[in-house]
């Protein structure tokens, strides 16, 4: 039985599953920073890498359900093996766990979790920023708050 199936039968509530990016996106568009705009994209870095896809005015899911799953595109063919098996995905280069491992690499030294790494590299730790790959240098070296949303109208 289908996880929506067993909670509406528990409950008798509509239920609707969802994964967990797409969610977030209808979200800040009902309550957030997407509130007014028709176009924009939200990007989430963590144990993952995803992408919600919002265009004109409607949650993008894609024929197969799979829009905006950036995260097992492959962007260097002779980078590190992603835990999907392919070689320099996204998320082999840039999740919290790939930066993790190659901060480790890079100094000898664990870092438990990313936002202690990006703290340090803010901070003017070179060795942890040179160890990031360089998209998350640049986020490093911006002034925080990162923006989340890109309204594609302008």
């Amino acid at each position: 039985m289908a996880l929506g199936e067993l909670a509406r039968g528990t409950t008798g509530l509509p239920v609707t599953v969802e994964n967990d990016v797409r969610a977030l996106t209808v979200a800040e568009q009902w309550f957030g920073a997407g509130v007014g705009l028709s176009d924009f994209a939200l990007v989430t870095v963590g144990a993952g890498i995803g992408c919600g896809l919002v265009v004109h005015g409607q949650v993008v899911a894609g024929a197969h359900g799979v829009a905006g799953e950036i995260g097992h595109v492959a962007i260097d063919p002779a980078g590190r093996v992603c835990h999907c098996g392919n070689r320099g995905c996204v998320e082999a280069i840039a999740a919290d766990q790939a930066i993790l491992d190659r901060i480790t690499e890079t100094t000898g030294r664990a870092v438990t979790d990313s936002a202690h790494a990006v703290d340090l590299a803010c901070q003017g730790f070179r060795e942890y920023r040179r160890s990031m790959p360089p998209p998350v240098r640049r986020s490093a070296a911006a002034s925080p708050p990162w923006p989340t949303f890109s309204d594609l109208n302008e």
